[in-house]
């Protein structure tokens, strides 16, 4: 599976947040040990995070809130 399409577990049922649940923050730590693996840096990862959340909920305001918690947690170790 595509890392990229990993990136839904991070928010689980009806994009209720960024690693809101136990599990989704489970699985967003594993798309980031395999984005670091695989030397992904971070503008890339944004950008995809970007365009599923608005492709899911077409809000300017909730995505920009939900980027901001996945930079806290992501950006920090990706390369960029």
């Amino acid at each position: 599976m595509d890392w990229k399409e990993k990136i839904s577990g991070c928010f689980g049922h009806e994009l209720a947040g960024f690693a809101a649940h136990p599990l989704d923050e489970q699985r967003a730590f594993g798309l980031l040990t395999e984005l670091r693996k695989a030397s992904i840096g971070w503008q890339e990862v944004a950008d995809e995070f970007e365009n599923y959340l608005m492709s899911k909920t077409g809000n300017a305001q909730f995505s920009a809130e939900q980027m901001k918690k996945v930079q806290e947690h992501f950006k920090p170790w990706l390369l960029d």
